[in-house]
């Protein structure tokens, strides 16, 4: 096993092992380095907290006049600091005030909100820089939501906590521990729909001009799909323009048949070409959500009528979003429901494209793409054979093809496997990898880990 290389080497004149290995230990280095600032940073804060003397909020709950709000830079269940602190320290810095009151605000959400995190900070296995981010994510969130986020975060193994990953479960989070906002900004922002037209300036205008529009999800996704199978229509057809101008053809024939649908006036050619479409699109909205029965149940109100409860569930590669606004899309739009899928399934089959089933069983199972770290999401995968897929007039076995003997893997690192870069295979536990210089990796379901 290769080590660092020792005092006096120069960068140019290390191997491919030395630099990997240099590598991982100067970023233990700037682990503890980054993780000292931290430190600094909360001491700083407790040696300055907050007091009537010192002009923010004090025990008897009133505000001096010195400041127009408390300095509290963390977020809820965080102690407020004096006020003027944080300056001192970034000027020490060499930051900027704004600056200074993030680090003291994340230093104090860690140590507060996220304590399970600030303890896999301080094992150097997760980067401070990582750390702050979650804070600032889940400094909105009431103090439960983040201590649900931090307990999430901790059954990773591997200390990942990118945005794809924080971002999903601080959704979550806002929405299930603050309904009542979410609500409220679901409401905000149905107020907000419409469509606008804009043009440019005489001494611009080329003959284009723009639409903005915003609303439903489901209906846009409806209309865009309409659009796009429409625009394939007219490219099936015969027409040679950029798909881009065969939507702008197909907005213009839906909207010249809905007008003269008024009128009593329509061609047939644009009829004709509509209806191929509609029946091609199907008017079917696919929004994939993920819901506990639970969270089904109607509330009883005070007056004896129900309403729904506040609860939430989780749209597939949108977010989370109120049982409300789930039940008002079931109430206007096409729903098909899916029947229950058994994860427990094991059948196999002799082909080497799996049954549709399958690969659901496969995405909902991985989730994202097997590689070490790697977060694409497992619906934008290929499917890939841990044990080669061998043809049956070849001489391969049957029932080849079986959840066991499948997992997602995105594009480019299916490439990265097929030219033999890297190579895994499957494991009780997961997935190990090998990669190139005596890499490797071990893949579960709570992450990677270097072995």
């Amino acid at each position: 096993m290769s080590t660092a290389p020792t005092e006096g080497f120069e960068v140019d004149d290390l191997t491919p092992n030395e630099v990997l290995a240099l590598a991982r230990t100067n970023e233990t280095e700037i682990r503890q380095r980054e993780l000292l600032r931290l430190r600094l940073a909360y001491h700083w804060a407790i040696l300055h907290p907050a007091t009537t003397q010192t002009g923010t909020q004090g025990p008897d709950g009133a505000i001096l006049t010195l400041l127009e709000k408390p300095d509290s830079l963390g977020g809820d269940g965080t102690p407020a600091v004096a006020a003027f602190t944080h300056e001192t320290l970034a000027a020490a810095l060499d930051m900027t005030p704004a600056a200074g009151a993030g680090l003291i605000g994340d230093a104090l959400d860690l140590h507060h909100r996220l304590p399970i995190l600030l303890k896999r900070v301080e094992a150097l296995q997760v980067p401070t820089w990582q750390a702050r981010r979650v804070a600032v994510q889940t400094r909105h969130l009431p103090l439960d939501g983040a201590r649900w986020v931090d307990t999430q975060l901790a059954t990773r193994t591997d200390g990942a906590i990118g945005p794809l990953i924080t971002d999903r479960l601080v959704a979550h989070a806002a929405a299930t521990f603050d309904p009542q906002t979410t609500q409220s900004e679901e409401e905000q922002a149905q107020a907000s729909w419409g469509l606008e037209v804009s043009h440019p300036a005489p001494t611009d205008y080329t003959g284009t001009s723009h639409l903005t529009i915003s609303g439903d999800t489901p209906t846009l996704n409806d209309f865009h799909t309409l659009v796009v199978t429409l625009a394939h229509q007219l490219g099936q057809s015969g027409d040679t323009s950029p798909l881009g101008v065969r939507k702008i053809t197909a907005i213009r024939i839906i909207t010249h048949l809905a007008a003269s649908t008024l009128t009593g006036q329509h061609t047939p050619e644009d009829l004709e070409r509509l209806s191929k479409a509609i029946t091609r699109h199907g008017s079917k909205i696919k929004l994939i959500v993920h819901v506990d029965s639970d969270d089904l149940e109607i509330a009883t109100t005070a007056d004896g009528g129900t309403e729904t409860a506040l609860a939430t569930g989780r749209i597939e590669r949108l977010g989370a979003t109120t049982i409300a606004r789930l039940r008002a899309w079931v109430g206007h739009t096409a729903v098909q429901i899916l029947p229950v899928l058994n994860m427990a399934r094991r059948d196999a089959v002799d082909s080497h494209d799996p049954p549709t089933w399958m690969r659901e069983l496969v995405i909902l199972r991985d989730q994202t793409c097997i590689f070490p770290k790697c977060n694409i999401d497992a619906r934008t995968c290929d499917l890939d054979h841990p044990t080669p897929y061998k043809p049956l007039e070849e001489g391969g076995p049957p029932g080849q093809t079986h959840p066991e003997n499948l997992v997602p893997l995105c594009r480019r690192h299916h490439r990265a496997k097929t030219a033999g870069h890297w190579r895994y295979h499957a494991m009780p536990e997961g997935y190990l990898w090998h990669g190139p210089h005596n890499t490797h990796y071990l893949r579960t379901p709570r992450g990677s880990q270097r072995i």
